[in-house]
């Protein structure tokens, strides 16, 4: 059910962000929170549904998978917040 709600959400996140990278980039428009919104987020709601759906992918195509959803989710939270963590030290917010 988690998985579910975040994926659904994190796809209305990138859409939304991804229209705002694109006016500030291309048409200078300004977007209260700046790089944080346009890059940082895009950047993690985006990870995150991208890992879940190859999580989903897995489930449907392989038996094994479906027999381990609990942990491919959480192996699928760990991920994005590694990845977000690693953006944080590298790159900074």
């Amino acid at each position: 059910m988690y998985a579910w709600a975040l994926h659904r959400l994190t796809a209305v996140l990138v859409i939304v962000l991804a229209i705002l990278h694109v006016l500030a980039n291309e048409f200078g428009i300004i977007v209260p929170g700046g790089r944080l919104v346009t890059v940082d987020l895009l950047l993690f709601s985006g990870s995150y549904h991208l890992l879940n759906g190859v999580r989903v992918i897995l489930i449907e195509a392989f038996g094994w998978a479906a027999k381990n959803e609990e942990r491919l989710f959480m192996g699928v939270i760990g991920l994005t917040l590694a990845f977000i963590l690693w953006w944080i030290i590298v790159v900074g917010l």
